[in-house]
């Protein structure tokens, strides 16, 4: 985890103040053959990552606090979470970007939501999930939570990036979603017991462009309800409509930190 740390402050202090044109974690090369290759900070978290093992996050001695209200909880032991929960282990927490895990029980579920103007590096430590993912396929809509409230917000068409189960543990790889590709609209449901870890830069911001928007599935042309494996490619290529909505009234997360 230390290695982690230090390679998110050498590429990522400063981030939240560049341009998005400008920012280490957006930024791509063009190769000879036309492909576009991450930058140098995204290649190093993404090695960072890698090598990061469940013993890493420590998670037996963390404490619990309900949707980050005060005081102290609980220490948490295996497996972690309650079978529908989601909480979230805060490892690092600043203006510029986040590092922190996402731990399921075996019925978790994050529901589809974005990541305005944010870059994402994440991986499954351990455990299985369903990860659904999508792109807008005319760019990022404009988003209102108000709008949402009321109810007057019209479908969007996406493209399916994935919809697959993703399984953690040693080979695991982690993925990178950037503000308009790789998936930034995506879901998460537990398969088994399972635990994310993500980088985000610049993290979440609210009335600062980059406000956590949800959304439901409208419409979209699958023909079926099997689940292809990770690395699947049969799934790609479909589209939907999506709809920004509230969050589920019994979608909650637990803000879990560090024992002192």
């Amino acid at each position: 985890m230390d290695a982690l740390r230090a390679v998110c402050a050498r590429h990522l202090i400063g981030e939240s103040r560049r341009s998005a044109a400008n920012r280490a974690m957006t930024s791509v090369k063009t190769t000879a053959s036309g492909a576009r290759a991450p930058s140098a900070a995204v290649r190093d978290i993404i090695a960072a990552l890698d090598a990061i093992t469940i013993d890493d996050l420590k998670l037996g001695a963390r404490t619990s606090t309900r949707n980050g209200g005060g005081g102290g909880g609980a220490r948490l032991a295996p497996p972690y979470a309650a079978d529908d929960a989601v909480q979230y282990v805060r490892i690092h927490a600043c203006e510029d970007y986040t590092i922190g895990a996402f731990v399921f029980g075996k019925r978790g579920e994050i529901p589809l939501h974005n990541h305005p103007g944010m870059t994402v590096c994440s991986r499954v430590i351990y455990g299985e999930a369903r990860v659904t993912a999508y792109d807008f396929v005319d760019g990022e809509p404009k988003l209102s939570v108000e709008d949402a409230k009321l109810g007057r917000c019209v479908p969007q068409r996406a493209r399916l990036v994935c919809d697959e189960i993703v399984r953690g543990g040693e080979g695991s790889a982690t993925r990178v979603l950037y503000p308009e590709s790789g998936g930034n609209v995506h879901r998460l449901l537990a398969v088994t017991a399972c635990a994310v870890l993500d980088v985000q830069a610049p993290p979440y911001a609210v009335g600062r462009g980059r406000d956590c928007h949800y959304f439901e599935l409208v419409d979209d042309d699958s023909s079926g309800d099997d689940v292809p494996e990770e690395g699947d490619e049969s799934s790609k290529e479909r589209e939907a409509w999506l709809r920004e909505t509230l969050p589920p009234l019994d979608f909650s997360i637990d803000r879990i930190y560090p024992v002192e």
